[in-house]
């Protein structure tokens, strides 16, 4: 083989490479995660019937793999909630290969936009958002996807006008599927 029919197979190579792994970025996505929140400071005073644990699951778009997750809200302050995550999240074993269970323990706010529930959940120095629903006391969390907006958010209130017209503008909203927490159950115990 000739060394011009070698750099043409390794361009070639590279380009098909290239293009997989764009894909695959674009069919995966993420939770919406900013510096911002919809609110300069939480607003809504805490809704005590959202109190108590939860049970619920989450399943991978891709896989269909299920992942039993448990959330316990409590109050953190007037105005913001106590949030936990329990569940099995990075798939980890301990040394007799049983699963060990992973906590998220984050704070949030709901924001009205528009008299959508957005939850506003900061972990870190991110705030993921997430469209709330309490109905018939079954809760759902389902978080924007990755790609709802192309715009590069400056400030909360740009974030809460893209909130808005994506909401006015869809008839289905972008949600990161794999995340959503979908009719979760109060667990008495």
């Amino acid at each position: 083989m000739t060394r011009p029919e070698n750099k043409t197979r390794l361009a070639r190579l590279f380009a098909v490479t290239l293009i997989a792994i764009a894909g695959m970025v674009i069919l995966t996505g993420c939770p919406y995660h900013s510096t911002h929140q919809t609110d300069e400071i939480p607003m809504n005073p805490v809704e005590s019937s959202y109190f108590g644990k939860w049970r619920g699951m989450i399943a991978d778009e891709v896989t269909g793999e299920k992942t039993d997750v448990r959330l316990n809200i409590g109050q953190f302050s007037e105005n913001e909630y106590n949030l936990e995550f329990i569940g099995y999240f990075l798939k980890r074993n301990d040394r007799k290969k049983r699963p060990l269970t992973d906590t998220i323990s984050t704070t949030g706010f709901i924001s009205n936009v528009d008299n959508k529930l957005i939850f506003n959940i900061r972990y870190g120095d991110q705030v993921y958002l997430a469209d709330f629903y309490y109905v018939n006391d079954q809760i759902s969390l389902l978080p924007l996807s990755d790609h709802f907006t192309s715009f590069m958010i400056r400030s909360n209130k740009q974030l809460r006008n893209v909130i808005l017209y994506h909401f006015k503008s869809r008839i289905n909203p972008l949600y990161d599927e794999s995340t959503c927490l979908k009719n979760m159950t109060r667990i008495t115990e």
